[in-house]
């Protein structure tokens, strides 16, 4: 089990309506993203929305709860959003919307520490969208170079928490170091610690990148869940409070992409 009880999924669950936008923790504005994408997800009368990132063409990568409910079934329906482009949640005709053919995910592993671990999925449009672009798949050698002081970015449209259910109509980004006191490297899941800075609702299955000693970025897992001592970690930043954010190493799934 983890040191700390990883109680809060990202995703937010909201009635049908119109919601104004909002941010992510101390997230930064990315204007210019292409690769970044909104996913709005279909569950019986409500919407879901989560993050996600192109890694193909037609092909987007998140969170497995973001797709797939408890029991392992597809949602009814999901949507992904035009990178760099307008964003309104719940979506709008008006927006450049693809639909999900097909969710490829891995089989849960049989030994879990936690119920993050396995949280992956491939999404499958049909189309590509006319403005994208597609970033960089860190390698297991890239990734063992990070040090401790290593920068690392988390990208998504969640919310600061005032709520669960105001989010940012473009991708934020929230900074994170690889390695301090409060790191731990267990099978597919890193759990990082902050007290600046923090994914939150809405931002399950958004892309965490590192940031490598020749300063370019690379692509290296999807944010799963995030918890602070005694909140949902969902809340204004608070100075006293240390904020974790659990998320997978993507490359180890790689292969279950290629087998499908």
């Amino acid at each position: 089990k983890a040191r700390w009880l990883i109680a809060s999924l990202l995703v937010a669950l909201v009635t049908l309506q119109t919601i104004p936008a909002h941010a992510v923790l101390n997230g930064e504005e990315q204007r210019e993203n292409k690769w970044v994408v909104a996913i709005t997800i279909k569950n019986g009368n409500r919407e879901q929305l989560c993050s996600g990132v192109l890694i193909k063409p037609t092909i987007a990568l998140t969170a497995k709860h973001c797709a797939l409910n408890s029991k392992g079934k597809k949602f009814s329906k999901i949507t992904i959003n035009a990178p760099g482009s307008k964003f309104n949640f719940p979506f709008t005709e008006d927006m450049e919307l693809r639909t999900v053919t097909k969710v490829i995910a891995p089989k849960e592993p049989k030994n879990k520490w936690n119920d993050d671990e396995g949280d992956v999925a491939f999404l499958k449009f049909d189309q590509p969208f006319t403005n994208y672009q597609l970033p960089t798949i860190g390698t297991p050698s890239q990734i063992a170079t990070l040090k401790p002081w290593s920068l690392i970015k988390g990208y998504g449209y969640g919310t600061t928490g005032d709520g669960l259910s105001k989010y940012s109509p473009i991708p934020l980004r929230y900074e994170l170091s690889w390695g301090n006191d409060d790191h731990a490297v267990l099978g597919t899941v890193v759990l990082i610690a902050s007290v600046t800075s923090m994914a939150c609702a809405g931002d399950s299955g958004g892309p965490i990148t590192g940031i490598l000693d020749d300063n370019q970025e690379v692509l290296i897992g999807v944010a799963a869940s995030i918890a602070n001592k005694g909140t949902s970690g969902c809340e204004k930043i608070n100075p006293t409070k240390m904020y974790y954010l659990n998320f997978n190493l993507i490359n180890p799934y790689l292969k279950y992409l290629k087998a499908n």
